[in-house]
């Protein structure tokens, strides 16, 4: 039987896209009533945290405010030390990767670091070819500057243990934006955690709030910052 966990959800801006993970994540709890969900707003200028208070079914589907937009990461890093439930799992808000994954590598929840890999399943090809190949591009970045040998480090799966070891982890976490992916594997592999890279289904969807134009080089400048940890 796998642990209970605590899924976190970080939202900019979600308002459209927010309703349909609602429903799911209703149904999940339904199913999983010793699960729990973690909405993470982080300073939305839409009505997301609205739909979320009018959707939501259970008390298990808590919601954490922010009134300024200080990036995903800040939201995610927020949101884990309100945790209550011994394992925890990061999503994004559009379920681009189903939370059923959870139950797949539940006898994996051990301890490790779980990091999901979507190339090679056929739910990559439904991503634009431009946002593919600069998926590729920054993995490549990530391998030569931060010297980090992971395929899919931006994957929107990520699950590990809510212990004394991942809460020191949380608490040397410096970047507040999309890079944070990256800082938490390095700093993940420095302390010792054994990482293992799943496989899972993701469907890409249209209405992302990441913008190639806007965030590409803010995180390639963010490597730079996350190589000299040591």
């Amino acid at each position: 039987m796998r642990p209970a966990v605590s899924i976190i959800i970080p939202c900019y801006n979600e308002e459209l896209r927010i309703p349909k993970a609602i429903q799911i994540l209703n149904a999940w709890i339904d199913a999983h009533p010793f699960d729990e969900v973690l909405f993470s707003n982080d300073g939305s200028k839409d009505n997301t945290i609205e739909q979320i208070m009018n959707l939501k079914k259970h008390h298990q589907m808590k919601i954490m405010e922010s009134g300024f937009n200080f990036g995903k990461w800040n939201a995610i890093r927020k949101a884990f030390f309100m945790c209550t439930k011994s394992y925890v799992v990061l999503l994004d808000a559009d379920l681009s990767v189903h939370p059923r994954f959870i139950d797949v590598y539940g006898d994996m929840m051990n301890g490790d670091v779980l990091l999901g890999d979507r190339y090679g399943q056929k739910g990559i090809l439904q991503v634009p070819f431009s946002r593919l190949i600069t998926s590729k591009v920054f993995n490549l970045c990530v391998r030569f500057v931060v010297g980090l040998k992971v395929r899919d480090c931006q994957c929107p799966f990520k699950a590990f243990p809510r212990n004394e070891k991942m809460a020191s982890l949380f608490g040397l976490i410096e970047e507040k934006r999309f890079s944070g992916d990256v800082e938490f594997i390095k700093r993940a592999k420095l302390m010792g955690f054994q990482m293992k890279f799943v496989e899972v289904d993701y469907d890409f969807k249209e209405g992302s709030t990441v913008s190639i134009r806007k965030h590409a080089w803010p995180m390639f400048k963010a490597l730079w910052v996350i190589r000299r940890i040591r």
